[in-house]
């Protein structure tokens, strides 16, 4: 289980693989998750809105 943290700015500053993760994404789905960034708040609900963020892709 991942730690739970208020925001994503939060998850990014304390969770060296989030912000590692988070950096190797495409522009469009950092954006998108930023615009949710309320509703991440651990490595799994990130892992989980960029799924979301990505279905049709590829």
């Amino acid at each position: 289980m991942y730690p739970k943290y208020p925001n994503l700015k939060a998850l990014l500053q304390d969770d060296r693989s989030a912000y590692d993760y988070f950096a190797t994404l495409p522009q469009y789905v950092r954006e998108h998750i930023a615009e949710r960034s309320d509703e991440v708040n651990s490595m799994s609900s990130l892992v989980s809105h960029v799924e979301n963020a990505t279905k049709g892709d590829g």
